[in-house]
């Protein structure tokens, strides 16, 4: 089937060579059976009235530039062409193209799998290309072609592209006009970011060679002039940094995979490196800043004692306040006044709506920990993690923008947390297999002690769910690292086994039974609510016995989270650097797995005396 054509014109005259052959160009449309729209500038209204007298659809100009008057005419192209055809664009002098378009469509059939849309790019045949056309428009075409392949290879346009971009021509199925008509180039750029946009939609991109021979008309009046020769140089100067930064996602990505030299390795490794951390005036935010301020190396690379980490620390709590909690604790007052002021920077910040200030937080950051969140206990109502949501997809957002290295998300082992009770890994079957990051989702941690006593984690669960998510489609599509870390219970403050609840929250205590009085709201129960105490008993048992093996000791969340900071990612053998890591402590007897792909060994253990 032949394809609808479309293209641009705008001449003075019809006296021209280039209207000319574009006049031929519309009469040899209609020799071949092909429909042609045109999207015409010229200020004599004889050329649009004379390609409408030969068959043409005319589109008066309206937009601005080339790349306006391509978008038109592809519009008005994809609304006129027959179902199961092929949109063609090509420049209208290119005459000799017309009769070869039938070869490309077909070309393009054989890639089209399983419904998958084809673009097709023409290839010269490299004898013709040479012989027919200006010297200086061959050499800048072929260097122009080798720099757009090498930066389509380097993104991991697959198989290895042997495109044809500077040519000019392309076809497209009609589901894909819209990588083009969304594009807002005004120049030679109109024509080519689709190609890229369209592959990284899905689209197969492939080629076929043809026998084009450019006009003699037009080798004789362009070759060896100064105007043609400067033309040549300001494509190449305009489209390569376009389709650079149209490619950079994935030439950001392709770098970051790539080894790095040790020389260089070993200069970071040197460095003081920035994280920051968002929502560190929380319990476990307190915790990581007051041991990344204190972190010395002990390295070869290094002098002895130095710091290993700058930290800037993010909260919606005001600057004053959190640096008083970060005072207000039992290391040696001296030294961690000293770490605050030399080596961290406050940063008060809303996260709940976007702010260019996100970027700015994270920018130059060797890893973001992102802790933040609206309610960070299991109570957390359906609002509160609709509220963590927004955070936390704007944080992400935040960090790829920033470009940062890696990204790390507190997550929590509530995700999982209904295996208590069923599924395959449910805490009552003896030979259940462990949790792992490889387990069947059952968020929620739902259970009931009477029958108005509840807690109910799935909102709160929900968010982290959602979190997690959201790193992997970061991970996939960008260049930065994630790791997911499913957090245990770590109480505030000294978080110790003694005082753990049944409830999973520090809002009450070790000995308290509790009700729920509305979403997300959890009470001590009053003594009548409490009935059968053997049948209360057994059920206790059971749910304080899953919590008190989610401990995470604080030892072993400092020294967690800097495996999270350090270690080197393959992602989990994906090729993706993507990782989820079970944050508990070594407890005896425990569901959750403790191998990961971070280096993290726990030291301490529920069931013994925790380390001072």
């Amino acid at each position: 089937m032949q394809p609808t054509l479309f293209t641009t014109t705008c001449f003075d005259t019809l006296d021209s060579w280039r209207a000319r052959l574009a006049v031929a160009t519309v009469e040899a449309c209609a020799r071949c059976g092909i429909q042609i729209v045109i999207c015409d500038a010229s200020p004599d209204a004889a050329v649009p009235a004379l390609f409408r007298a030969l068959g043409a659809v005319v589109v008066a100009q309206t937009s601005t530039g080339k790349g306006g008057a391509l978008r038109e005419a592809l519009a008005r192209a994809a609304e006129i062409a027959p179902d199961g055809s092929m949109l063609a664009f090509m420049e209208p002098e290119k005459v000799g193209m017309v009769a070869l378009w039938a070869g490309v469509c077909s070309a393009a059939a054989a890639h089209r799998r399983g419904g998958r849309p084809v673009v097709a790019v023409p290839l010269r045949n490299a004898a013709l290309f040479a012989r027919c056309y200006p010297i200086e428009q061959h050499q800048a075409e072929s260097f122009l072609n080798t720099a757009l392949n090498g930066l389509a290879c380097e993104a991991g346009l697959s198989p290895k592209p042997e495109l044809d971009l500077a040519f000019g021509p392309f076809a497209l199925d009609r589901a894909l006009a819209l990588h083009w008509l969304s594009y807002d180039g005004l120049r030679w750029d109109a024509q080519l970011v689709g190609v890229f946009r369209a592959w990284r939609a899905g689209a197969a991109v492939c080629t076929c060679e043809v026998a084009y021979r450019h006009p003699a008309k037009q080798l004789a009046a362009e070759q060896g002039q100064l105007e043609w020769i400067l033309k040549r140089h300001e494509q190449l100067a305009c489209l390569v940094p376009i389709i650079r930064a149209e490619l950079a996602p994935e030439l950001t990505l392709a770098a970051a995979r790539r080894p790095r030299a040790a020389s260089e390795s070993r200069q970071q490794e040197a460095s003081t490196q920035l994280l920051v951390i968002t929502g560190s005036g929380g319990n476990i935010g307190l915790k990581l800043a007051l041991y990344f301020l204190l972190a010395r190396r002990s390295d070869a690379n290094s002098a002895d004692g130095e710091f290993r980490f700058r930290v800037r620390l993010a909260d919606r709590l005001p600057t004053e306040e959190v640096r008083r909690r970060l005072l207000a604790t039992p290391h040696d007052s001296a030294e961690l006044r000293a770490a605050v002021d030399e080596r961290a920077e406050l940063v008060q910040l809303e996260l709940s709506a976007w702010s260019p200030q996100l970027v700015s937080l994270m920018a130059g950051a060797h890893a973001v920990i992102h802790l933040a969140a609206v309610n960070p206990f299991p109570d957390a109502s359906w609002a509160e993690c609709a509220q963590s949501c927004d955070i936390h997809a704007l944080v992400v957002e935040g960090a790829v923008r920033a470009r940062v290295r890696r990204l790390i998300l507190a997550s929590s082992s509530h995700v999982l947390g209904n295996h208590w009770r069923d599924g395959s890994c449910a805490l009552l079957l003896p030979d259940a297999p462990l949790l792992t990051s490889a387990s069947e989702l059952r968020p929620g941690t739902q259970f009931n002690l009477l029958p108005l006593a509840q807690m109910d984690a799935m909102p709160y669960s929900v968010a982290k769910l959602c979190a997690e998510r959201l790193g992997a489609c970061a991970a996939q599509h960008s260049a930065m690292e994630v790791v997911v870390v499913r957090i245990g219970w770590c109480q505030p403050g000294a978080n110790l086994p003694s005082t753990l609840s049944a409830t999973g929250t520090p809002k009450l205590g070790a000995g308290d039974t509790f009700a729920a009085t509305g979403e997300g709201d959890v009470r001590p129960a009053a003594a009548a609510e409490v009935g059968g105490a053997a049948e209360l008993e057994q059920r206790r048992a059971e749910i304080e016995l899953w919590f008190r093996n989610m401990w995470l000791s604080n030892r072993d969340l400092v020294q967690l989270f800097e495996a999270t900071v350090v270690a080197v990612l393959d992602g989990q053998g994906t090729g993706v650097p993507f990782v989820v890591v079970n944050g508990m402590s070594s407890n005896r007897g425990s569901r959750w797995s403790k191998e990961n792909a971070i280096g993290y060994l726990a030291l301490d253990d529920v069931h013994a005396r925790p380390a001072a």
